[in-house]
């Protein structure tokens, strides 16, 4: 699981950090609200610690920005304001739980636990995007209505672009996705080439590339 930590005391957020990687979470940093929504448009995060009082954009005004974007990751916020309004308000934006500081390394490893496996239960069912559906349950997918046959590595990736509408993946992020470390030495036209076999199957619409970078799922109504 990839936390980001956005917090601008690095000395707590140092510490935070080494908390989680003890705990098997792989952890980056972002020390300002601005440098944090360019990490979380441009990388794939699973959950976002987030302070309030940030440089340069809030971290209210960040959930915002988030939430307007159409981006639903997990959000733990994290702030020494502890009173009602100041919960009210974090949650009001978008948040989907509230940490008041100081905070024990053990209650914010247990909330951090709950948001995932709540986001975890939410997801393992159907997603949709437009008139693509997929079926976690059944591991199937279906367009129109009709079901698709996917190889076992094109419904990963397809997968992985559903779970993340309208974030970007670089070649080397879905590589590593796919093969581990393995995937670091892999030449990205194996990328390329899975990709242009899904969307031969669902559709050029769907997944966008982004040119010299990577490739973007863009959500859709359904």
């Amino acid at each position: 699981m990839r936390l980001l930590v956005v917090e601008d005391e690095r000395a707590l957020s140092d510490n935070i950090c080494a908390v989680l990687k003890q705990n098997r979470y792989d952890c980056e940093q972002a020390y300002d609200g601005e440098e944090a929504l360019d990490r979380l448009y441009e990388q794939h995060f699973d959950l976002v610690l987030l302070d309030i009082m940030l440089p340069k954009m809030d971290g209210i005004e960040l959930i915002r920005s988030l939430r307007e974007a159409d981006n639903d990751i997990t959000v733990l916020m994290l702030s020494a304001r502890d009173r009602i309004e100041d919960k009210v308000a974090g949650l009001d934006a978008g948040a989907d739980d509230y940490l008041a500081k100081p905070f024990s390394n053990l209650e914010l490893l247990a909330r951090i636990r709950s948001l995932l496996r709540r986001t975890s239960d939410a997801n393992r069912s159907e997603i949709h995007c437009g008139n693509l559906l997929l079926d976690e349950r059944k591991q199937a997918v279906y367009l129109n209505g009709d079901l698709l046959e996917m190889t076992a590595k094109e419904y990963r990736i397809l997968e992985l672009f559903m779970h993340n509408q309208n974030t970007t993946f670089t070649r080397l992020q879905l590589s590593e996705y796919l093969w581990g470390e393995e995937g670091l030495e892999r030449s990205s036209n194996a990328i390329d080439a899975h990709m242009k076999n899904l969307r031969k199957k669902i559709g050029p619409e769907y997944i966008e590339t982004i040119r010299a970078i990577g490739y973007v799922m863009r959500r859709r109504p359904a």
